[in-house]
C-alpha cells in the first residue's frame, strides 16, 4: 500500500511538474510581450468577477445541502453547510482530493449521517458538474472550432446519448457508478435512489452556474485591461470551464494546479495573444484561490460555533 501511495504521489509530482514547466517556458518565451502590456485595471470588473465567483461557490454549498435534505431524513442548516463545505475546500491543494470529503465524514458523523450518504452526495454532485461543464464545453468547439471539424460533432451527440442516459437511467447508471468508485478508492457507498425531477433540476442548476463560472473569467479578462470580442468571450468561458474540469479530473494534481493552467493556455492560444494565454490563467488561480479563502475563513468561523461543544444542541435545532 505504501509503495502505491508512493507511486501515486510521484504521478501527480511528475504531472504538475510537466504542466508548469510547459506553462513557465511559454511565459519566459512571450515575457517581453508580457512586460510591454499595458494594464488598465478596471476594479469594477475585478470586483464583479470576484462576486460572482463567491456567489457561484455559496450556490453549490446550497446545493450540497439541498441533496442532503432530498436523500437523507437529516437536516443541515445553511450555515453548518457553509461551515462543512468551505472549510473542507480548503483541503482541495493537498494531494489525493479525497480529503475535504474525509473531512465532511467525520463532521457529519456527529449529526448522525454516515459516511455513505456523505459520499454518494458529493458524487453525484461531482458527475453533475462534469456533465454541465463538457456539455457546455463542447457546444463551444462545435460552434466556434476554426477547422469546423465534423469530429467535434460526432462527440457532442455521443455524449448527448451518454448525458440523457444518465439523466432518464439514473438508477442503472449510477448503481454502476457506485460499484466503480468503490473498486477505485475501496470505499462502500450505499446507492440511494434520487428522482429524475430532481437530476433534472440540478443539471440545469448546475449548467447556469458553470456558465456564470465561465463568465468570471471574461470580467476578469475586461479587469485586466484585455480588449474581448464577441467571439473571445466564449473562448475565454469556455477555456476556464474545460481546464477546471480536467484540472478536477487528475485527482493527483493538489487543486489542479499546473494543469488547469497548462490547459487554459493552450485553449486560449487560439485567441493569437500570448499575454491573455499566460496572464489571465495566473489571475484565475489567484481569484480562486481568494475566494476560497474568503469562504474557508467564514466556514471555520461557524465550524468553531456549531463543532465547539457550546450550544451545539441548540445550534443543531435551528435552520437557516
Amino acid at each position: 500500500m505504501k509503495s502505491k501511495s508512493l507511486i501515486k504521489y510521484v504521478i501527480g509530482f511528475l504531472i504538475v511538474a510537466g504542466a508548469s514547466y510547459f506553462f513557465i517556458r511559454e511565459f519566459y518565451a512571450n515575457y517581453d510581450s508580457i512586460s510591454k502590456f499595458d494594464f488598465k485595471i478596471n476594479w469594477f470588473y475585478l470586483l464583479v468577477s470576484q462576486f460572482l465567483l463567491i456567489l457561484v461557490s455559496i450556490a453549490g454549498t446550497y446545493f450540497w445541502q439541498w441533496l442532503l435534505k432530498i436523500i437523507t431524513s437529516q437536516q443541515i442548516s445553511f450555515r453548518e453547510s457553509l461551515a462543512i463545505v468551505n472549510t473542507s475546500q480548503l483541503t482541495k491543494y493537498l494531494p489525493g482530493k479525497v480529503w475535504s470529503y474525509a473531512f465532511q465524514m467525520m463532521l457529519l458523523s456527529k449529526k448522525g449521517i454516515p459516511k455513505t450518504v456523505v459520499l454518494y452526495a458529493n458524487l453525484f454532485l461531482t458527475v453533475t458538474s462534469l456533465f454541465a461543464s463538457a456539455l457546455l464545453g463542447l457546444l463551444y468547439f462545435i460552434c466556434f472550432s476554426p477547422d469546423q471539424n465534423k469530429l467535434w460533432l460526432s462527440l457532442f451527440f455521443v455524449f448527448l446519448i451518454i448525458y440523457f442516459g444518465f439523466i432518464f437511467l439514473n438508477q442503472p447508471c449510477l448503481k454502476l457508478l457506485v460499484k466503480i468508485v468503490q473498486k477505485l478508492f475501496k470505499k462502500t457507498i450505499n446507492y440511494t435512489h434520487i428522482d429524475v425531477k430532481w437530476i433534472i433540476i440540478f443539471q440545469l442548476v448546475y449548467l447556469l452556474a458553470n456558465a456564470i463560472f465561465g463568465i468570471t473569467g471574461y470580467l476578469l479578462a475586461l479587469g485586466l485591461g484585455f480588449t474581448v470580442s464577441v467571439q473571445d468571450i466564449f473562448a475565454v468561458a469556455a477555456s476556464l470551464i474545460i481546464a477546471d474540469m480536467i484540472g478536477f479530473i487528475v485527482l493527483i494534481a493538489p487543486g489542479g494546479l499546473g494543469v488547469r493552467e497548462g490547459i487554459m493556455l493552450a485553449l486560449l492560444g487560439v485567441l493569437g495573444d500570448k499575454s491573455i494565454a499566460l496572464i489571465l490563467p495566473i489571475g484565475t488561480r489567484i481569484e480562486g484561490m481568494i475566494s476560497d479563502l474568503l469562504l474557508g475563513g467564514v466556514g471555520f468561523i461557524f465550524l468553531k460555533k456549531y463543532y465547539s461543544g457550546k450550544d451545539n444542541q441548540v445550534n443543531n435545532k435551528k435552520l437557516v
